[in-house]
């Protein structure tokens, strides 16, 4: 029979994806579910696992899916196109229509408090401590960084959300560092899923010259 094996926080041990490597050889049946906080560790295991692992990205839950696995409704999803306007006028009749006998206050703040978006409303302390996580833990370990660097990592992430614009040879200027070691940090940062890449809009040539946001 196939078996199954369902490993959570794999990234806590050591060598982890050398002994999975091992295990999937020599158990060819056995199937390897692996979970993990630490996005960069998963991800530097793809050196070990090549050909042998599928690697997914599993991002918090909308409030539709979470809705769907609570209380079993399945939404139809916003149609982002046409007349916006009107179309949020027939999709507010039609959730009235689907939550007449639910609070939606209720429902809001239940979706709220057990999924990611609480961050956004919760204590602030909480957020900054899952980002001082990221980067002296996993980005520390992962990329085996001095403590300088990862100080001026932290500096960046406060650059970065105090800023509604800013330029590689501005945070050059900030951190003091090159602009190359600025692309660098934002790459640390980006594996870690603390920021997003934004490619050019613009197809073919003139959105490969573009920078990327």
């Amino acid at each position: 029979n196939n078996v199954h094996v369902f490993i959570d926080e794999v990234n806590q041990v050591a060598n982890w994806a050398k002994d999975i490597e091992v295990a999937f050889d020599k158990y060819p049946r056995a199937s390897f579910l692996l979970s993990g906080s630490s996005s960069i560790n998963l991800l530097d295991s793809k050196e070990d696992l090549a050909r042998r692992a599928h690697y997914f990205h599993l991002k918090p839950l909308s409030l539709r899916e979470f809705i769907y696995l609570k209380h079993g409704v399945l939404l139809d999803k916003f149609p982002l196109e046409g007349d916006l306007l009107r179309s949020a006028v027939k999709y507010e009749i039609y959730l009235k229509e689907k939550f007449a006998d639910f609070d939606m206050v209720s429902l809001t703040n239940d979706y709220i408090g057990s999924n990611l978006p609480y961050l956004l409303e919760g204590n602030r302390d909480t957020l900054q401590d899952l980002v001082e996580k990221a980067i002296f833990i996993d980005i520390a370990k992962g990329a085996n960084l001095e403590s300088d660097t990862l100080s001026k990592l932290e500096r960046l992430v406060l650059l970065l959300s105090a800023s509604n614009k800013v330029t590689y040879e501005g945070l050059s200027k900030d951190l003091g560092v090159s602009k190359s070691s600025v692309s660098l940090l934002l790459g640390y940062l980006e594996k870690a899923d603390i920021i997003k890449r934004v490619y050019p809009f613009k197809d073919g040539k003139a959105g490969a010259r573009k920078e990327w946001k």
